[in-house]
C-alpha cells in the first residue's frame, strides 16, 4: 500500500502470505480496527426528523433537482408548490436555508434541526414553563394553533412570556394572534401599542385597525390636510364628487405632505374632510399621493375597507401599494389577481405582484382569459434568441406555479404543439406541477 517491496514491509510472522493476502489483511486493518481520532469541536447531530408529508415520487426528483442545478426557478416557491399538492422533498435534494421563516409549517423540525434544537417537541404541552424548551420555529406554530383552539390560554401565555423577551420575540409571539383576530384581542394588544419596539407598535396599531379602533396620533394634524388634499366635482355634469390631491410645486411640499398625512389615520383623514370614511374610499381619485393614502388605509382601516380599496386600485390600473397587499389575505389577493390576470401582457409582470406565493389551483378556464397568453406561447415556440429568454421561462415559471394540475398538462401541450421542444428545460416547472 505504500509502494514499498511488500516482504520487507510486513513483520516476520507474515512472511508466509501472498501480496494480495498482505493487501487484504492491511485493508482490513485500516477499515476496521483503528478508528480515526475525534476532533476537538465535533458536535454529533441526531438523524434528520422525518416530516408529516410524504416525500414525492422518485420519479419527479430529477425534475426538481433539474430546477435547482440550472436555477430555472426559485427553490421555496417549488417546494411550497409541492407542499400545496401534498408532498415534501427529499432531504438529499434540498434542505432549508437556516434563517428562512416563511416555509410551509411541515418543514419545522428541519428548520428547528438546522438550529441544532432537536427536542422531541411533540410530546411537550406548550406554555410558560416549556417554552424555552421547544423548538423556535414549532412553538410559535403551536402558540398559534393554541390561538385557534383556546384563545384565552395563548393570550395568557403572551401576556406572561413576552414582556420579557426581546423586540423581535414579541413581534413573533403577537404575529401568532392574527390569523384568528378576534375583539377579545384587542386588550392584549393594547398593552402593546406602546411598545419601545416601531416595528411591535406598528403590527398593533394594524392590528387594532383591523377590528374597526384607531389607535394613530393625529398630532394636530389636520388643520394642513386642505393644503394637499381637496374635494372637487367631476364628470360632464359636475355631479360626481371625488378627492383628489392639490398639484404640488417643489420636493419640499411632497416631503411635508408625506409626513403629514402619515400622521394620520383614515378616520381622521375623512373627518377633516367632513366624509364618512367609505365615501373617502370611493371617491379617492388616482394620480397624487396614491401611495400615501395606501399607507393610511394598510395602517388604521379595517380588513373590509382595506379590500373595498384595493378592488379599486384593480379597477383603476393602479400600482398596487406594498403596504396594502400585507394586509389582504391569500383569497382576497387570488380574487384581485384573476381580474389582473386576464389583462395581463404576455409577460405576467404585473400578475406576479398579485400571485407573491404559489397557488397551484387556478383552473385553465381563468388562465385562458389572458390576452397575453396566446402571444407568450408563440414567442416561445419561435426561440428567436432576442434577449427575452429569461423574461419569457419567468413568465412560463410563473404559469407553472399558479395553475393546477390539469391546466398544468393542457399548458405543455399547447407549447409542445406551438413547436417548443419536449426536452426544452422551460416545461421543467409546467411538467412537476402536473405529475405532483
Amino acid at each position: 500500500m505504500t509502494g514499498a517491496v511488500s516482504d520487507k514491509a510486513c513483520p516476520a510472522d507474515w512472511q508466509d502470505l501472498d501480496e494480495l493476502s498482505l493487501l487484504a489483511v492491511v485493508g482490513q486493518f485500516s477499515r476496521i480496527a483503528t478508528r480515526p481520532q475525534t476532533p476537538d469541536g465535533l458536535q454529533l447531530r441526531p438523524e434528520i426528523p422525518p416530516l408529516s408529508l410524504p416525500t414525492m415520487a422518485e420519479a419527479l426528483r430529477p425534475q426538481f433537482r433539474r430546477l435547482l442545478d440550472n436555477k430555472l426557478a426559485d427553490a421555496e416557491d417549488v417546494v411550497r408548490l409541492i407542499a400545496i399538492r401534498g408532498y415534501c422533498v427529499s432531504p438529499i435534494d434540498w434542505m432549508p436555508k437556516r434563517p428562512d421563516t416563511n416555509l410551509p409549517s411541515t418543514y419545522d423540525p428541519w428548520v428547528d434541526w438546522l438550529d441544532g434544537n432537536s427536542t422531541d417537541y411533540s410530546e411537550n404541552q406548550l406554555n410558560a414553563d416549556t417554552w424555552d424548551h421547544l423548538p423556535t420555529h414549532s412553538r410559535y406554530r403551536q402558540l398559534t394553533m393554541l390561538h385557534s383552539a383556546d384563545a384565552e390560554a395563548a393570550r395568557d401565555l403572551i401576556a406572561s412570556v413576552a414582556p420579557t423577551r426581546a423586540a423581535e420575540q414579541r413581534l413573533r409571539m403577537l404575529e401568532c394572534l392574527k390569523h384568528a383576530l378576534s375583539e377579545n384581542d384587542k386588550p392584549l394588544l393594547e398593552t402593546f401599542s406602546s411598545d419601545r419596539s416601531s416595528k411591535v407598535q406598528t403590527f398593533v396599531r394594524i392590528q387594532l385597525a383591523r377590528l374597526g379602533h384607531n389607535t394613530v396620533s393625529d398630532d394636530d394634524a389636520s388643520h394642513e390636510v386642505a393644503d394637499f388634499l381637496e374635494v372637487q366635482r367631476a364628470g360632464l355634469l359636475s355631479r360626481r364628487k371625488i378627492v383628489a390631491a392639490r398639484k404640488l410645486k417643489n420636493d419640499a411640499q411632497r416631503k411635508r405632505r408625506r409626513n403629514i398625512l402619515g400622521r394620520m389615520s383614515l378616520k381622521s383623514l375623512a373627518k377633516t374632510l367632513q366624509l364618512s370614511t367609505d365615501d373617502f374610499i370611493d371617491m379617492w381619485a388616482f394620480g397624487g399621493a396614491t401611495e400615501e393614502i395606501s399607507d393610511v388605509i394598510a395602517s388604521s382601516a379595517t380588513d373590509a375597507q382595506v379590500n373595498r380599496f384595493a378592488t379599486r386600485v384593480v379597477e383603476s390600473d393602479d400600482n398596487i401599494a406594498q403596504s396594502m397587499m400585507a394586509r389582504l389575505s391569500p383569497k382576497q389577493k387570488t380574487q384581485l389577481g384573476l381580474r389582473i390576470l386576464a389583462k395581463d401582457d404576455w409577460t405576467f409582470s404585473k400578475s406576479m405582484a398579485w400571485f407573491p406565493s404559489p397557488d397551484g389551483s387556478i383552473p385553465l378556464s381563468q388562465i385562458d382569459l389572458c390576452t397575453g397568453l396566446a402571444e407568450l406561447i408563440m414567442l416561445a415556440a419561435q426561440d428567436d434568441k432576442t434577449g427575452r429568454e429569461q423574461t419569457i421561462t419567468t413568465a412560463l415559471n410563473f404559469l407553472g406555479l399558479i395553475a393546477d394540475r390539469d391546466a398544468a398538462t393542457t399548458l405543455v401541450e399547447r407549447l409542445l404543439a406551438a413547436g417548443i421542444m419536449a426536452v426544452d428545460p422551460r416545461l421543467t416547472l409546467l411538467r412537476l406541477n402536473a405529475a405532483l
